[in-house]
């Protein structure tokens, strides 16, 4: 039975029935329930085959959050689902295995960072981005929109190979990230990867300016701003050579920086997972 895009099917097969109830969200799920994972590939529950589709997986929205969201409801929700629940994450499943944009929507509430990317056949592949506060494990940190960081690597066949770049931002800055070039001075690290080590010269932007150096050398302030703080050298995931400076030049051994700078220095996290 048809009507336009609407219509109905009857069916007391099981696994037609699952197929169409898929079909009727061109592919998408939003019951995780109904799939279970097995050394790494997805299947259909309830048909035991490899699940081809379009993951979304949504939170209850409390009603301190539903004021905030509540415009995006969308028209075509006869069930009322997007009105109580939002988007937390979405991804395409091919055969069983993650393919095509993979996107984890930041979310101050759940702290979940946003992160972006693609799966090629269950690896990575190109530019993944990351999008969290400069202060991950402060709560406080998540409520302060303005402020984040965000961290882009490149992926080869699932592996960290080519250029890194960590930077600061805002989710306001962020949503036209990819039109412009940030800043200069919004630089924290950047670096290289090599078959998924870290590989040659990683540059690090402490922000350890004085208001001395800000007020009482104030000519030559801007010059702090492309001042990079730490240069390590890697090679196979090692460092080989390293050099800490403050600014105008003044070097300063490593151990002694890093005790007197060791709240202001930023550690890379780990992105394997």
């Amino acid at each position: 039975i048809t009507t336009g895009e609407g219509g109905a099917v009857l069916t007391n097969n099981s696994e037609i029935n699952e197929k169409v109830r898929r079909l009727r969200t061109h592919g998408m799920t939003k019951d995780i329930n109904q799939l279970e994972k097995n050394d790494g590939l997805w299947y259909s529950d309830s048909t035991d085959e490899l699940f081809t589709g379009r993951i979304a997986i949504y939170s209850l929205k409390t009603k301190s959050i539903y004021g905030t969201y509540g415009n995006f409801i969308r028209l075509n929700d006869p069930d009322g689902f997007l009105k109580d629940h939002m988007k937390v994450m979405e991804c395409t499943i091919i055969n069983g295995v993650k393919n095509g944009y993979f996107t984890q929507y930041f979310n101050s509430r759940d702290m979940l960072p946003g992160i972006m990317g693609l799966y090629v056949n269950g690896k990575r592949e190109g530019n993944w981005t990351w999008l969290e506060p400069e202060h991950v494990k402060n709560n406080r940190s998540w409520k302060d929109l303005g402020h984040c960081v965000i961290t882009q690597i490149d992926y080869r066949k699932g592996l960290k190979d080519g250029s890194s770049l960590i930077h600061r931002g805002s989710l306001h800055q962020y949503a036209h990230q990819h039109n412009f070039e940030h800043p200069l001075n919004d630089i924290i690290a950047k670096g290289f990867y090599q078959n998924d080590e870290m590989s040659g010269e990683w540059l690090f932007y402490d922000n350890i300016i004085s208001d001395y150096d800000n007020d009482i050398e104030s000519d030559y302030s801007d010059d702090l701003l492309l001042h990079w703080t730490r240069k390590k050298i890697y090679e196979n995931d090692e460092i080989i050579d390293n050099e800490c400076r403050e600014p105008w030049d003044r070097h300063l051994d490593c151990k002694t920086y890093m005790k007197k700078y060791s709240n202001k220095t930023y550690i890379i996290a780990d992105r394997d997972n």
